[in-house]
């Protein structure tokens, strides 16, 4: 494994405890200059012992050659330890259910981001229960992994000469559909993940630069319409695999249905489900919290009010009101992205809202192989040179007309 895991690790462990990276900058530079010159800091809360401090110490070494080396690691007291791992997501003195919900659905994204086009979900389960990192994607496009399915498959029936052409050629093409139902499942789950990324990532990580807290009406209403779309389009993705209903006109459904690949696929979504469910629930609280606490609320949001259940129906009264609070945070947080303009993040974050209010299959739509490239939709945007990120957010404003 490579020195930088270890670096990795150390940044991913610390997010997971504090809800904030090691080192902060408004670019990449500043971002560098930070992790040179700066010491390392601990929050003072969540309260956290010196084992796990000394940990992520010797993990966040700039110097390669001063960073802890894998053994030594793996006898760490925090690693021989693992149970308190478990403690610190679930820490008792943090009394903030939400906050502690948004770590966690961080943490979640973080491990099952994206599938890739063609993947094993079996694969991806055993992935996820390492969770160290996101799921890459292989380029489908050209139909490489398929190739190579038929080649094995080939040679495996070649071997076997009892095996007539005809049960080969049948074998090859039910692979071949298998593999269109899997990629198809994997984009609708991919859309829905776009949503938990601005949610547990985005949001999460900039609302503090939009002068924000978790109880700022600027906050927990986009916070909720987004929470509650991404339960409402996650159900009916559970439904449809549930119903086994052909909604995406697929020649083998019915013999996808009937396969493992199919069985994990379920698994995999009712898990997601489960996780948004949790952190839905923290949301919905919160919003409650807010009515009671915040002078004038009720008055002044009425029509928020009314979708604030936790019925998981889609409804052209939900889908004004979810357009309408996206609409009003960009509004709120335009002089921001105008006064901080080389803040990479903030663009982002103000993309992906702008981005969520249209329909997620114009949103991401699917090219002349049924697919869509959602690491290369990320990646673009991650790459993409500040001030041309900037241009194409101040003309997305534009559009709408702000």
């Amino acid at each position: 494994m490579c020195i930088r895991d270890r670096y990795s690790i150390g940044v991913m462990l610390f997010q997971m405890i504090y809800g904030v990276f090691p080192w902060m900058g408004n670019s990449e530079e500043q971002l560098h200059q930070a992790i040179l010159t700066q010491p390392l800091r601990f929050p003072s809360k969540p309260e956290v012992n010196d084992i796990t401090k000394d940990f992520l110490r010797k993990c966040l070494v700039y110097n390669e050659n001063q960073r802890i080396d894998w053994h030594d690691a793996f006898i760490h007291p925090l690693i021989r330890e693992r149970s308190f791992l478990k403690q610190l997501v679930h820490d008792p003195s943090n009394k903030d259910n939400l906050k502690r919900q948004l770590v966690e659905s961080f943490n979640y994204a973080q491990g099952n981001e994206i599938i890739r086009n063609g993947q094993d979900v079996k694969e991806i389960r055993l992935e996820r229960e390492e969770a160290l990192g996101i799921l890459r994607q292989e380029d489908n496009k050209k139909g490489t992994e398929v190739l190579y399915q038929i080649e094995e498959l080939t040679e495996e029936t070649e071997n076997q000469g009892s095996i007539t052409k005809e049960m080969q050629e049948d074998k090859i093409k039910k692979k071949i559909e298998f593999t269109k139902a899997i990629n198809r499942i994997a984009y609708e789950r991919n859309k829905i993940f776009f949503i938990n990324i601005i949610i547990s990532e985005k949001l999460h990580q900039n609302f503090h630069k939009l002068d924000l807290t978790t109880y700022s009406e600027q906050f927990i209403k986009p916070l909720f319409v987004l929470t509650k779309y991404q339960i409402i389009r996650m159900v009916a993705l559970k439904n449809i695999l549930n119903t086994k209903t052909n909604v995406f006109r697929l020649t083998a459904w019915d013999d996808f249905c009937k396969s493992q690949e199919y069985t994990e696929f379920l698994e995999l979504i009712k898990t997601d489900l489960t996780v948004y469910e949790e952190f839905f629930n923290a949301v919905f609280s919160r919003v409650q919290e807010v009515v009671q606490t915040v002078d004038g609320f009720s008055h002044s949001n009425q029509k928020f009010l009314n979708i604030v259940d936790k019925e998981v129906k889609d409804n052209p009264v939900f889908i004004d009101t979810y357009n309408e609070t996206l609409l009003d945070f960009i509004i709120y947080s335009k002089p921001y992205i105008v006064k901080q303009n080389s803040d990479r993040q903030l663009l982002i974050l103000l993309d992906y809202i702008i981005t969520a209010m249209k329909r997620l299959s114009d949103a991401f739509p699917l090219d002349q192989n049924n697919e869509f490239d959602f690491f290369k939709f990320y990646e673009e945007r991650e790459k993409c040179d500040t001030s041309g990120l900037y241009k194409s957010v101040i003309d997305r404003l534009q559009a709408l007309k702000l």
